[in-house]
């Protein structure tokens, strides 16, 4: 069976993107936090399927709360980073950019331990025009990124013909493994998303396994991903957020854990890093600045 992978961004409920006014970093501290409460609740379903997982921490939540890291460690998942403060890559600098990227690491090595071998960006924020982070990421010793989103999206978003996993040669002719998000296409070339957070709320999940069968019939492993705070129902919600992002933060809270479980109990998962001895085998793709 293939085996798919399974990914867990590890941020708290005020960690959303496409918000005009959102709350400045030195007050997040004030907020009402969320994380440990929900990050334990995802974690003890995916101990009750027996799955082990990749978390892509937040640097901030690992320097805030360093015993959750410990114990997503303990537990047996697979741990990486997902930045430092929660920057789309294609508002900054490739010096600021790896700048947040080593202040994440040494959060997250503080907390547990463990170097991050591998990142994805906040929104999916690597794209046409900042494949520069890629060269970044590999310049200071990771193994992969899962940040490339496949498809047309609010942020992030990639023109890429790339289904599944790969390895590439990047712009600046470092190798590195990148492990997409893909979407299903319907009659072979418009895409539609579906692999996680809100996509995985809204569509039914007779639909999400579909998608899933139709990807491995064509040797195609998926990546999907979620976030603690897709699973709460009771989480405060953000003010002022026009209707469209508020339904796509919203919709189908109560819903999510069930379809998870039943994924989980239909198809093979399993943390990203475990493909890599595999796919770093594999001829790279090259990639255009």
């Amino acid at each position: 069976m293939l085996t798919h992978f399974l990914s867990l961004d590890v941020e708290d409920w005020f960690h959303i993107l496409d918000y005009e006014a959102p709350p400045e970093m030195r007050n997040w501290e004030a907020l009402e936090s969320r994380v440990e409460l929900t990050t334990r609740m995802v974690l003890d379903l995916f101990d009750r399927a027996q799955v082990k997982c990749t978390c892509f921490v937040l640097g901030w939540i690992a320097e805030q709360y360093p015993h959750l890291i410990q114990e997503i460690a303990m537990r047996g998942h697979e741990i990486a980073t997902h930045g430092h403060r929660h920057l789309l890559v294609y508002e900054n600098s490739p010096k600021e950019f790896e700048l947040d990227l080593l202040q994440s690491v040494e959060a997250i090595e503080n907390a547990c331990g463990i170097r991050p071998r591998g990142f994805r960006a906040p929104g999916f924020s690597i794209k046409n025009g900042t494949l520069w982070a890629l060269d970044v990421l590999a310049q200071n010793g990771f193994r992969y990124d899962a940040s490339l989103f496949t498809a047309v999206r609010g942020h992030g978003g990639i023109r890429l013909n790339l289904r599944r996993p790969a390895m590439l040669r990047t712009p600046g002719g470092h190798l590195l493994a990148e492990f997409p998000t893909a979407p299903h296409y319907v009659l072979g070339t418009l895409p539609i998303p579906f692999a996680g957070g809100g996509y995985f709320r809204f569509f039914p999940v007779q639909w999400i396994e579909h998608c899933i069968r139709r990807r491995a019939k064509q040797g195609c492993a998926t990546t999907v991903y979620c976030h603690p705070r897709d699973f709460d129902p009771e989480q405060p919600r953000m003010p002022g957020l026009p209707w469209e992002r508020h339904f796509k933060c919203y919709v189908g809270l109560a819903s999510m854990s069930g379809k998870v479980e039943r994924l989980l109990k239909t198809f093979a998962f399993g943390p990203i890093a475990d493909h890599l001895p595999v796919l770093e085998k594999e001829e790279p793709m090259v990639l255009a600045g």
